[in-house]
């Protein structure tokens, strides 16, 4: 659910700014009766160029960690190293933190399964439905966050995970 809260504002503002970009574009590039002012189209293009973040973003799988994914790592580490579950001094795994989805990955096996909330939340929508839940969701969070998504949304049981 985390997850979904950063990620869907901003693909509602991505669309947004496409959106934007494209009636502008649009109407410099028509005829002058349906753009008042049609000497300022090509000097705002010169000063403004841009791109739409969908067309030049590389794939999830090739792009840089944030920060943010950095710290909660580096937190979630020592943490783990509190509980005695890994050594004192064994770094973090390069190879875990070199992509965003591979990150995302590692940050959901140090977070565990499904926080307690969720798993009631999970048993009671399942009992409501008289459905099964799938392992998935009951493995890692975001796969409980998914599922229970997918439930409150409408979504059929029988969603591949």
């Amino acid at each position: 659910a985390l997850i979904r809260d950063i990620i869907q504002p901003r693909a509602q503002r991505l669309e947004a700014s496409k959106h934007a970009a494209y009636t502008h574009f649009r109407q410099g590039s028509s005829p002058s009766s349906s753009n008042p002012r049609p000497h300022q189209a090509p000097q705002f293009r010169q000063q403004h160029s841009f791109a739409t973040p969908t067309e030049f973003e590389a794939p999830k799988s090739q792009m840089a960690p944030t920060e943010k994914q950095l710290n909660l790592v580096k937190k979630l580490w020592a943490q783990q190293q509190e509980w005695g579950n890994i050594t004192e001094d064994s770094p973090i795994p390069s190879e875990r933190i070199a992509t965003r989805e591979a990150i995302s990955e590692f940050i959901d096996e140090l977070i565990g399964g499904p926080s307690p909330q969720q798993v009631k939340l999970m048993v009671s929508l399942a009992r409501r439905r008289k459905i099964g839940i799938p392992a998935e969701a009951l493995e890692k969070k975001a796969g409980a966050a998914a599922w229970i998504d997918s439930i409150m949304n409408g979504a059929d049981s029988d969603i591949p995970f």
